[in-house]
């Protein structure tokens, strides 16, 4: 999906590669119990067996001092947890290394990283306990995050803005896009016709930020 977002360079592939196995490797972390209950783990043995793990313990039914911190599954928590971080790193390295275009049009992926980085940081505090309630991020975090990164983008510059279908007015895909006043002349013979943009749900609440509460999507 890279092209489509405009960034085609190698570097843009590097970060794209280090992001996906940042958000792949919380994702494993966060769902280790989960995954043990159903019957899957995707930690390689050697780790287990390096921590003294056994590979039901995963699903909380160990001893409760296996849980303690310190113990071995804190060590196999911890461990992935490093791992992820290396390529949060890595991907943050790459990410200076782009040109500012590149920067800007990866501004949706670079949303997702900080979402996971913050849950990641939770998990971190979890440590080695999988006998708890599933790790989450709440929607306030999620919102600072996504305000954060969207106001280090520098999209909020020329902004287009049109009146929104539950009566409010709402940012333009252009502005979005980055597209300047060209988006938002699109944006607005769209408009004219009839035609309503299709948006995503993949924003807390389900809502882009901005548009008001009850607007109607295709």
């Amino acid at each position: 999906c890279l092209p489509v977002l405009g960034a085609t360079s190698d570097g843009a592939r590097t970060f794209a590669d280090a992001l996906g196995h940042a958000l792949q490797r919380t994702n494993i972390l966060r769902d280790l119990a989960a995954d043990a209950r159903g019957g899957r783990c995707y930690l390689p043995k050697r780790w287990l067996d390096e921590a003294g793990v056994q590979v039901d313990w995963l699903a909380g039914n160990g001893p409760a001092e296996v849980y303690a911190p310190g113990g071995p599954l804190d060590a196999l928590c911890a461990r992935l947890a490093k791992a992820a971080r290396a390529e949060f790193a890595r991907a943050e390295a790459a990410l200076r290394s782009l040109p500012r275009a590149e920067r800007r049009a990866l501004v949706p992926a670079r949303i997702m990283g900080a979402v996971y980085e913050a849950l990641l940081t939770r998990l971190e505090r979890r440590g080695g306990d999988l006998r708890g309630p599933r790790v989450r991020v709440g929607k306030a975090t999620k919102l600072w995050r996504v305000g954060a990164r969207w106001g280090r983008s520098g999209l909020r510059r020329g902004r287009c803005r049109r009146r929104g279908l539950g009566g409010g007015r709402v940012r333009g895909r252009g502005a979005l896009l980055g597209e300047g006043r060209a988006g938002c002349r699109r944006d607005q013979q769209g408009e004219q016709e009839g035609v309503a943009h299709a948006r995503g749900s993949s924003w807390p609440g389900g809502r882009w930020p901005g548009e008001p509460v009850g607007a109607r999507r295709i």
